[in-house]
C-alpha cells in the first residue's frame, strides 16, 4: 500500500472511531443497538447462530478453495501450486484480520468500562492516529 493509501485508511479508521464515539454520546437508541452486537461477539459462549453462520463461512471457503483448484487443475496443472499457496496466504490474512478486530473490540470493550461503543471508538480513533504518526517518521 502506498503513503497516500495508508493516509487515507488512517483517517477513515479515525473517522469511524470517531462516529462510534459521537453515537456513545449523542444517539442513545442506535448506541443500545450496537453496543448489543459488539458485546454479543465479545462474550466467550457461542450462539447457535453464530456457530452456524461461522459454519457457512467456512464452508463456502473450502468450497471455493476445492472448486478454485479443480478449475486451475483443469486449465494447466502446473498453476495448481501456486493457486494452493495463494489461498493459503489469503486465507491466513483473512484469519489474521479477524483475530486482530476481534482483540480490539475486546480491548474497546475492556477500555470503555461498560460503554462498549465508546472504547471500540476510542481503539479505532487512536489505531488512525498511530498509523498518521507512523508515516510521519
Amino acid at each position: 500500500m502506498t503513503g497516500e493509501g495508508v493516509a487515507w485508511f488512517a483517517i477513515a479508521i479515525e473517522i469511524v472511531g470517531l462516529s462510534l464515539i459521537a453515537i456513545e454520546l449523542y444517539l442513545p437508541r442506535s448506541k443500545e443497538r450496537i453496543s448489543k452486537v459488539l458485546t454479543s461477539s465479545t462474550e466467550g459462549e457461542a450462539t447457535p447462530a453464530a456457530s452456524r453462520a461461522s459454519a457457512i463461512m467456512i464452508g463456502t471457503l473450502a468450497a471455493v478453495w476445492i472448486g478454485g483448484a479443480v478449475g486451475v487443475a483443469i486449465v494447466d496443472v502446473s498453476l495448481t501450486i501456486a493457486f494452493n499457496v495463494g489461498m493459503t496466504v489469503f486465507v491466513l490474512t483473512v484469519a489474521l484480520v479477524a483475530t486482530v478486530i476481534g482483540r480490539m473490540v475486546r480491548l474497546g470493550v475492556l477500555l470503555g468500562r461498560g460503554n462498549t461503543l465508546g472504547g471500540v471508538g476510542l481503539v479505532l480513533a487512536l489505531l488512525g492516529f498511530a498509523l498518521e504518526l507512523v508515516q510521519l517518521l
